[in-house]
């Protein structure tokens, strides 16, 4: 059959500008303009600039593979975040982002909501990722062999509002101690005797009066500080005044309830974070 004469022929595809192309045209040598782009090593002023001017003549685009490849690094940092819907961690995330973004690094965000399962599952993809570091809020103060494995193997590791002192993992926490202290002070200074407390704790599945041993640092803090502030006054916390409660707002509502109708009802209640505060608003 006959060619179509009317038929056009196919546009071939622009081929897209590589290093060698860059270096070419700002003439320089190939490595000095990796030097420029990649952002090490020292090149002068005048260089630099034809470098950058090339390659925004081209649309060049660095092939962060082949760059990671070459360097060892992926200028990527990966997160483990406990509960995005807190408003507590998406806050702490967004700060991560951009702190991350000032020095060139891109941010890897999972969320555990507070599942060890899922917690080791999302630190195993970041590890195959191969993010420079990875930054976790852990579940579990019991079960971290997966987080050591990690620092072991060379992968830079940090906790944050949790940490674990036993794995020997550095943590950036808040003084939450302290923080009970004040906040129960305060109602203390307002004339309050008979305060509750709502404690909202990981490892605790429905709510009770007793601490989860699978509780975390925070839990465990501002219980100790509330506990400390009352006792430097005198105060008794009875045990009907005290509810643990899984981190929701569901659940942190029932044991709200229960104080509310305690007999006598306390006439304030500390309530130790975000979805203890929204149950018993």
């Amino acid at each position: 059959m006959a060619d179509d004469p009317n038929k056009k022929p196919p546009v071939a595809q622009e081929r897209a500008a590589r290093l060698i192309d860059v270096a070419r045209r700002a003439n320089v040598s190939r490595a000095t303009a990796a030097r420029v782009l990649g952002g090490y090593g020292n090149v002068q002023s005048e260089s630099s600039e034809r470098v950058f001017e090339a390659a925004r003549a081209l649309n060049y685009r660095s092939n962060d593979v082949a760059r990671s490849m070459r360097s060892g690094r992926t200028l990527t940092i990966g997160v483990v975040a406990a509960h995005l819907a807190n408003s507590f961690f998406s806050g702490v995330v967004r700060a991560i982002i951009r702190t991350a973004a000032a020095s060139a690094y891109q941010v890897l965000v999972l969320d555990s909501d507070d599942v060890l399962e899922s917690e080791i599952e999302a630190v195993h993809v970041l590890s195959e990722k191969r993010v420079d570091g990875i930054i976790v809020a852990p579940c579990s103060p019991t079960t971290y062999d997966h987080l050591t494995s990690l620092r072991d193997a060379g992968i830079p590791i940090i906790l944050f509002d949790r940490r674990i002192t036993e794995s020997g993992i550095g943590a950036v926490i808040t003084d939450d101690r302290q923080a009970a202290v004040d906040a129960m002070s305060l109602l203390i200074e307002r004339g309050h005797e008979r305060i509750g407390l709502l404690v909202s704790a990981i490892g605790e599945t429905d709510v009770s009066t007793e601490l989860p041993g699978e509780a975390g640092s925070t839990a465990r803090d501002r219980l100790v500080g509330a506990m400390e502030a009352a006792a430097r006054t005198g105060l008794t916390l009875r045990p009907e005044w005290i509810r643990f409660s899984p981190p929701n707002v569901q659940h942190t509502t029932v044991a709200a309830r229960q104080l509310l109708t305690a007999e006598p009802r306390p006439t304030a209640i500390f309530a130790t974070n975000e979805e203890a505060a929204l149950g018993l608003i």
